[in-house]
C-alpha cells in the first residue's frame, strides 16, 4: 500500500469514528487531531482518540502500543506512525 492509499484509509477510519460531518469533510494531511498550542483539534475528548485507535488497530492489524501522543498531532503524523509499524511487519 502506498502512502496516498494509506492516508485515505486513515482518513476513512477517522471519519467513521467522528460524528461532526463539517470537520471530517475537511480533513487534510495537516489537520490537527488533538488540541495543542491553542489550536483546536478534531478530537474533542480522549474517547475520540480511543475510538480512532481501535479502528486503526483493526484496519491495519497493528499493535495499539505503537501510538504515542505525538502520533495524533496531525493526520500526517498518524500516517507516519502507521507506515512505520507496517514497514516493520
Amino acid at each position: 500500500m502506498n502512502r496516498k492509499e494509506l492516508t485515505e484509509k486513515v482518513k476513512e477510519c477517522i471519519k467513521a469514528s467522528l460524528s461532526d460531518v463539517k470537520i471530517v469533510s475537511n480533513l487534510n494531511d495537516d489537520t490537527p487531531l488533538i488540541s495543542e498550542d491553542g489550536k483546536a483539534g478534531v478530537f474533542d475528548n480522549s474517547l475520540c482518540v480511543l475510538e480512532v485507535t481501535a479502528g486503526l488497530v483493526t484496519e491495519f492489524e497493528i499493535d495499539p502500543s505503537i501510538f504515542k501522543k505525538e502520533s495524533f498531532k496531525t493526520v500526517s503524523t498518524l500516517v507516519d506512525t502507521i507506515e512505520e509499524a507496517l514497514n516493520k511487519k
